[in-house]
């Protein structure tokens, strides 16, 4: 993370901080910075990139593909690495090495396993830790040491059920539940708390419950989706959370700033049903849903959505992504 200070109209890289101290001038040689919770030290930390995000599975056939959508160009392509089964509606986190894809529907069970993909080598491998039960249509949070995994399904109930990743051991750990019981939600994460907007319970529910990223804490905001829907695309910047299209037949999309957790309706379209939905810095990215191999781009600054020419290389819906971003988050 390069450290840098606003002098004469104008951002300056700098590598040493002088304080005045004791009468004197001194060099301060260590500066630390909060990044998503935890204290680091800005003259070491790497800057944060953005530079893949990984289709996984899918349905209709089942899948166990993986796809890289490279965000500096826009392409496409199907990687050798495949799942170790194919299934669809898997619950997706990621660290800054390894996405990982937890449970999901095969032809015949759901299931509780969990996939590595490390970014590195685009190498998969099965984890020995798993989900604590079987479950789909999970709703999955990053932060930068852990993931969360928010609901889902079992076959027979919608669940209420929250549990953490710690990528650094790679083992799932239960926590208090969710204040709300629903399958088939978006997760939106912020630098402090993930979200869980929408989903299904006996039909489309609009309520936004989050874990606090620091503790482990689940609660819900006051604010709902404006449009409740599930399966939805779900996106994110800095500052804001996305949520766009799904069931039953939605075309709008909404913002929910995070400084103040409230949902509200924005100009943007999208219509497409079950995308696997990448992230970068600049831009959201929903690709396939609605069993087609269509693409689509979100941008922050403007918050218009588009067509974009890449193409999935098969057609699905219910696809997970996870993003391959490096440095420190």
């Amino acid at each position: 993370m390069p450290v840098q200070i606003y002098a004469g109209g104008s951002w300056h890289s700098v590598s040493a901080i002088k304080i005045y101290t004791g009468g004197q001038w001194k060099t301060l040689n260590a500066l630390k910075v909060q990044v998503s919770t935890v204290w680091k030290d800005a003259w070491s930390v790497s800057s944060l990139q953005a530079i893949n995000s990984y289709s996984c599975g899918g349905y209709t056939p089942y899948y166990n593909y993986i796809s890289r959508f490279v965000f500096a160009n826009e392409t496409v392509s199907k990687i050798t690495a495949v799942l170790s089964s194919a299934r669809f509606s898997e619950g997706p986190v990621y660290s800054s090495v390894a996405g990982y894809i937890a449970g999901g529907q095969t032809s015949s069970n759901i299931v509780k396993v969990i996939d590595k993909l490390t970014f590195s080598t685009e190498a998969t491998g099965v984890l020995f830790a798993t989900l604590g039960g079987v479950r789909r249509d999970v709703a999955g949070c990053s932060a930068a040491s852990s993931g969360f995994f928010l609901g889902g399904y079992d076959g027979t109930n919608r669940l209420n059920t929250l549990e953490t990743f710690n990528f650094s051991n790679e083992l799932v750990s239960a926590l208090s539940a969710l204040p709300l019981y629903k399958s088939h939600s978006v997760g939106v994460s912020s630098s402090t708390k993930g979200y869980a907007p929408g989903g299904y319970l006996t039909g489309a529910v609009g309520g936004n419950p989050y874990v606090v990223f620091s503790n482990g804490t689940a609660g819900q905001t006051s604010s709902q989706l404006v449009n409740a829907r599930y399966s939805a695309a779900g996106t994110f910047s800095d500052v804001k959370g996305y949520v766009a299209g799904g069931y039953v037949s939605q075309s709008s999309t909404e913002a929910m700033p995070f400084s103040n957790e409230t949902w509200g309706l924005i100009s943007a379209t999208y219509t497409g049903q079950g995308p696997a939905s990448g992230t970068s810095l600049t831009k959201g990215y929903f690709m396939g849903g609605s069993y087609s191999n269509a693409c689509y781009s979100f941008t922050f600054s403007n918050e218009v959505n588009n067509y974009i020419s890449a193409v999935m290389a098969y057609t699905n819906s219910y696809a997970v992504a996870v993003n391959y971003w490096s440095g420190s988050r």
